[in-house]
């Protein structure tokens, strides 16, 4: 069924995009531990194997509980393993099972020599980790499409905004990288986020270790950690660091998204008409007919918010908490699920939008043309070209403006007045002032490192490419370490 809205609209609105606006008004969210059962089966099976190399369980004990995982893998699969409240938590549904269902006495050693502390902490940075990794690959699409388009449009010449207002003369292309450049940081934060993440706090029991002869280095092995976290009291406090660490970066990314979307709000209003958003990411009113609204844009403005305050939230609950478990951790789980929820598909959407937009070269180019946006590079012509002070040629600049303040652009006779009453002895000729009126050679003139200028945003497009196949690298060796740790458990189960 299509929306009462949209029918003026030649595509219909992207599933994607309209589900991301509505968000959870029409759509239910599992339960937290739900998210958590495939990484607590892995978590086990590493936990158990490693528990047998070391002889503290049989191979018949293992091959049972590793059928029996299994099971349960293969049941929630067909979404047929639901948890118990009863139970309170996945861990427990899962020991539970095992118990009820296959081996009442093995069922009861599958959690020998680990603790519900550990084990949610474990689980917690298995599912964060691929969080990481997924948003990190949504976000490298993004920038690449940033830059894609940048490079269409660096001599499309454009107004650039300061206090909201018309300010100089700048290019979309110079604009579009500037946000692919900020979201450059956003990978650099991913990836120092996922380096503390893929540390591995299996083993620390509840905090203060365990009698038992375990391999800590076997288990991190088999669960795709890149190393152990060591003391275990750090292990349990720290909880909710790596949780506030991800939303962190996550809220820095969607600040980035926001005044993205917001420039892109902006400019396609009616009183700018310098962009217009494809129909596919517009959403419709149910009362007027004709409209058009950025529906996904303002989203990301709220989701925004929403990243900020959980990172607030996350510091709250972990302040001045006595070293060890507190159960006030538990609710750093929802709170980074939450944030996780709302916020993954927002790199994913902006791709889109920003491949889809429509820019409307010829009203860029006529706004960049009025409103004596060259007036800072008429300045520096006089600075140059007459030998003045800057703040002196300011002045007559300011003074050339009120002058043609009727024809409503600087005027060549209001330039030669301003310097005569100034007491300069020099007149500006018509070719070099009629150069000053041309917005594409006002931009060219401004050719240093990360300027405006073709050939400067040219090269910030380079280098940040080169940058961003540095991150993709990063990225693969990264999910590859992940995917060799799986097939090595998997071999390991077949000794089983």
């Amino acid at each position: 069924m299509s929306p009462v809205w949209g029918h003026r609209l030649e595509e219909q609105p992207e599933e994607l995009s309209v589900l991301y606006c509505a968000g959870r008004d029409v759509k239910s969210l599992p339960m937290a531990d739900e998210i958590l059962i495939t990484y607590d089966i892995w978590n086990t099976e590493a936990h158990d194997i490693m528990l047998y190399k070391q002889g503290i369980l049989t191979k018949e004990e293992v091959k049972v509980i590793l059928s029996a995982l299994d099971q349960v893998r293969k049941l929630h699969e067909k979404d047929q393993f639901k948890l118990d409240p009863q139970k309170e938590d996945v861990h427990m549904n899962i020991e539970s099972f095992i118990t009820e269902k296959c081996d009442p006495v093995i069922g009861r050693k599958v959690h020998t020599g680990r603790s519900r502390n550990d084990q949610i902490v474990c689980d917690m940075r298995m599912y964060l980790r691929e969080k990481i990794l997924k948003i990190t690959d949504s976000l490298i699409t993004l920038v690449e499409a940033l830059l894609n388009v940048a490079q269409e449009h660096i001599e499309t010449v454009m107004p650039g905004f300061t206090h909201y207002q018309h300010a100089t003369i700048s290019t979309f292309g110079h604009l579009l990288t500037s946000y692919a450049q900020a979201m450059e940081r956003d990978l650099d934060r991913m990836e120092f986020v996922y380096s503390i993440t893929n540390r591995c706090p299996l083993g620390a029991a509840a905090g203060y270790g365990t009698s038992w002869p375990i391999d800590r280095d076997l288990t991190a092995k088999l669960l795709g950690f890149d190393e152990v976290q060591e003391n275990s009291i750090d292990c349990v406090s720290s909880r909710w660091e790596t949780e506030a660490q991800f939303a962190s970066a996550i809220s820095f990314m969607m600040n980035h998204l926001s005044i993205m979307s917001q420039d892109f709000v902006f400019l396609s209003t009616s009183e700018a008409g310098m962009l217009k958003l494809d129909d596919r990411f517009v959403l419709g009113s149910s009362i007027m007919p004709q409209k058009r609204n950025p529906g996904p844009l303002e989203v990301t403005r709220a989701k925004a918010a929403i990243a900020q305050g959980t990172v607030q939230a996350l510091f709250g609950i972990s302040k001045a908490s006595l070293s060890g478990y507190n159960r006030d951790g538990q609710y750093t789980k929802y709170l980074i699920m939450d944030i996780i929820n709302e916020c993954e598909l927002a790199p994913v959407v902006l791709k889109e939008v920003v491949k889809s937009l429509q820019v409307n070269k010829g009203e860029m180019q006529r706004q960049a043309s009025l409103g004596f946006l060259n007036a800072v590079d008429v300045a520096d012509y006089l600075t140059r070209k007459f030998n003045l002070p800057f703040r002196q040629a300011y002045h007559i600049v300011a003074e050339s403006v009120k002058l043609s303040d009727e024809a409503g652009e600087l005027t060549l006779s209001a330039v030669n007045q301003a310097m005569e009453n100034a007491g300069v002895n020099h007149k500006v000729d018509e070719e070099d002032f009629g150069a000053l009126t041309i917005p594409q050679k006002n931009v060219s003139l401004k050719s240093h490192i990360g300027g405006p200028a073709p050939d400067a945003v040219l090269k910030t497009i380079k280098n940040i490419g080169i940058r961003l196949s540095s991150h993709r690298q990063t990225l693969s060796e990264a999910v590859k370490r992940l995917e060799r740790a799986k097939i090595e458990i998997e071999s390991i189960k077949k000794e089983f």
